[in-house]
C-alpha cells in the first residue's frame, strides 16, 4: 500500500498495436506528502474493518542513498 501510495502500482497495460503503456495508481499528493499522512492510511483487515497503517508497523522517513549499484561485490 506504501509503494502504491507513494510510487505508484501498475495496475494494469494498454495496448495501442505494438505500443503497450502501463497504467499506473498513486495516491493524490495530498494524501501522501506527509509521514503522518502515511501513518494515517487505512488498510482493510480480513474482518472488513479499516485499521491505520501506524498501528501495523513502525513507520518514519529516513534519510540516505535509494540506489547501491554493485557489480561482482565492487561500488559500480
Amino acid at each position: 500500500m506504501i509503494e502504491a501510495a507513494i510510487g505508484g502500482k501498475v495496475i494494469s497495460k494498454v495496448y495501442d498495436g505494438n505500443k503497450r503503456y502501463d497504467i499506473v495508481a498513486r495516491f493524490l499528493p495530498e494524501s501522501r506528502s506527509t509521514v503522518q499522512d502515511i501513518k494515517d492510511l487505512q488498510v482493510p483487515a480480513a474482518s472488513g474493518a479499516l485499521v491505520p497503517m501506524s498501528q501495523l508497523a513502525d513507520i518514519s522517513y529516513v534519510e540516505g542513498q535509494t540506489n547501491i549499484y554493485r557489480i561482482k561485490g565492487k561500488e559500480w
